[in-house]
Formats: C-alpha cells, structure tokens, sequence
C-alpha cells in the first residue's frame, strides 16, 4: 500500500505543520504551481486525497525538495511492477532518467518518454507540477502518469484501418479489371469444350476451368473484402446449407482430406444466406488445406445457450494437421496473412466480418491433434432446430 501523502523525508510534518498554521489559499500558485489546502486537523480530508489520487490518471507520485520520492500511487505500482516500498526515498533520477528534467524548475511541464521496468518498455507522460504549502513554500513536486500504451495502440488501429481501406480501394479496382478479361476466358473455354467434347484435350479443359475458377474465387475474395456487402436477411435452413457447402468441399478436394459431417436435419436461422455460405466455404477450404491430403475435416452444427438464455447456433469446422501457438491463432485473422502457398490471406478475415456483420463471433482453438474454428450466431429470433430422431 501506498504510504500517507507526504513531501519528502524529513518534510512531511513540518509541511502538515506549516499547511495547518493558517489559512489556505486554494487552486495554482504563481509559476503554474499547485496549492495544497489542508483542513485544519482534518485526517478524513487527506483520506479522501489520497483515495483521490488513487484514481487520478494511471498513477500519480510526489518528490520532495531533496528530489527523492516521497509518494508513489498503489496504481502506478500496479503500472510498473515497482512496489512504494521500493521507489520511496529514491532519487526520482534513478527510478525515471527519462523524466528526471520535468521535475526541475518552477514551470509546470509535460514530459513525453519510457521507462524500464520489470515488464518491460513503458511508454509514459508525465504532467508535473510544482506543489506550494499555504504559505507558498515549495513543498515539491508532483505528477500524474499517463500510460500511453493506449493511446498507441489506438493510433495504430486508426492508422492501419486507413491503410486497409486504401488498400481495399485499389483491390476493388484491380479485381474488376481482372474479372472482365477472366469472363472472356470462360466464355471462349466453352466453346471449345463444345468443340472438342469427348475429343483427347477436354481433360485438359477441364484443368483449365479448374485453374479459372480458382482465379475467381480469389478475385471474389478481393472484392468481397475490399466492398462488403449489406446483409439481405431472410430465413433459410442453415444445415441444409452446410451439407451443400460440405459436398462442394468434397468434390473440390477429390483427392485431399476426408470430410465428415455432424449435422441435424434441419436447424433454421435468419440471416444472409449468401454470405453466411461464402463464410463457411472460406471456413472448409482453409481446414482442407491445412489438414493436408491425409487428414481429417469435420464439420458440426450445434444448438448452444449463450447470456440471457437465448440459443445460437454453434458452427464448428475442425481439421487434423500441426498444431498451432496460442499465440497465431489470433493472427489467422488478420488480412493478408496465409498458412498455405499462394493463399490472398483474405478468406479468414472475410469470414470473420460476415460473422460479426450478424452479430456473432468467431474464435481459433488448436489443441490434441485437432485446429478448430468456431463461429456463433445468435438465433434471437429464429426458432431452435429441430431434434435428430
């Protein structure tokens, strides 16, 4: 805990001595410092102080004349790592090299910087002031302390949301200019699978409408993620539609993984249908790959209570293969980042963005063996599956 408020060895009674002997002026003092009233013989005043600065900022310390510290917030211990017990009487130099000028002058002065502490690297601010007693004593200094790991963090997010949406902008453009020549090439393709049905090149017409279709299926995950669309909804049967998506899976991967389905026969949900397939689609192909030409893909749907008593409707697409590190499950949905070779890094993210557009979730776990995703949808105000006999 926190010692009392104080101003620095061999300070603080006689700085609580001076602070009752008369009358106390209140608010900033000449050259930006701050005057400290005290109620006379008021101990529940200086309580209520220090509770006060407690909850100021994300600490807050004091430093005496002899520049040593004299207060150091159960907060900013939390912050560094650093106990009161251990920065009290030492050198405000020693403890913040980065700061140590902002606690010179009369001047009241923010001070930007970072401190090394047991957890590593902490970016700071620091707002000082001088601190005057009611007869204009300098009693010190004090300073509340800013993380600024937030502030970061938030400037980042801006800052890559404005480059994603640039980016998002040249895609868009880059897939329509490559889409219109691509249904050039399907159209020509089929007249000369017309031309040449049952003659020795169609099998390699079909590889070239198998490479094709791969190309628009990317050039769709481009423009998907770069315009998304607004959500049509509508209710339609949510396993029937994972049984188609599963046998697309299937044929696509003759010769790759084995699928397996764990599906009701029925389980009714509101929501964009197309989307919601394009999710799931997304969700197989990249447990196909990653499970590899002997492995296992299984996909379930559930039934699952969630806050409130509401069901939602459990969507969970699992795959054999190497495990992955706690932490590069939560890059599995950043853009533009790829377990497979020449993936766009694009159809997880877009699978999470359908998701959460319908108000659910999506999560990555890997652990035994087995990498599963799963997706959660609210049902609010669709009705529940029906039972399997």
């Amino acid at each position: 805990m926190a010692p009392p408020l104080g101003t620095g060895a061999g300070e603080r009674s006689s700085a609580a001595a001076a602070a009752r002997g008369g009358a106390a002026p209140e608010g900033v003092g000449a050259g930006g410092g701050l005057e400290v009233p005290v109620a006379r013989d008021d101990a529940a005043t200086v309580v209520l102080l220090e509770s006060l600065l407690e909850h100021l900022a994300d600490g807050v310390l004091a430093v005496g004349r002899d520049g040593r510290v004299s207060y150091w917030s159960d907060t900013l211990g939390a912050l560094t790592g650093l106990s009161a017990a251990r920065a009290l009487d030492r050198p405000v130099g020693e403890l913040l090299p980065d700061f140590a000028a902002a606690f010179s002058g009369d001047a009241a002065q923010v001070a930007a910087g970072r401190l090394s502490a047991g957890r590593g690297e902490l970016p700071l601010r620091l707002a000082v002031v001088r601190v005057q007693g009611p007869s204009g004593i300098t009693l010190g200094r004090a300073a509340a302390v800013t993380d600024l790991r937030r502030e970061q963090e938030a400037r980042a997010a801006r800052e890559q949301q404005a480059a994603l949406t640039q980016l998002g902008q040249m895609m868009a453009t880059a897939a329509h200019q490559l889409r219109n020549p691509l249904g050039a090439c399907l159209g020509f393709l089929g007249l000369l699978e017309r031309d040449l049905a049952g003659g020795p090149s169609a099998a390699l017409l079909g590889r070239v409408r198998e490479g094709l279709g791969e190309m628009d299926r990317r050039i769709g995950e481009l423009l998907g993620y770069a315009r998304p669309r607004p959500l049509e909804a509508r209710r339609f049967d949510l396993a029937a539609l994972l049984r188609d998506v599963a046998a697309g899976a299937a044929a696509r991967f003759g010769g790759g993984p084995r699928f397996e389905t764990r599906l009701p026969p029925r389980f009714e949900l509101r929501g964009d249908a197309d989307q919601l397939r394009q999710a799931c689609e997304n969700l197989l192909v990249n447990a196909a790959q990653a499970a590899g030409a002997t492995g296992r893909v299984r996909l379930l749907l559930r039934a699952a209570r969630t806050g409130g008593g509401r069901t939602s409707a459990r969507i969970l697409v699992r795959n054999t293969g190497a495990r992955l590190a706690p932490g590069e499950l939560p890059q599995l949905f950043e853009p533009f980042v790829s377990r497979t070779r020449g993936g766009t890094g694009l159809g997880l993210p877009l699978a999470r963005r359908i998701v959460e557009a319908h108000g659910g979730r999506i999560e990555a776990l890997s652990a035994g063996g087995w990498t599963t995703f799963v997706a959660v949808l609210p049902l609010d105000s669709a009705p529940g599956p029906e039972e399997s006999p």
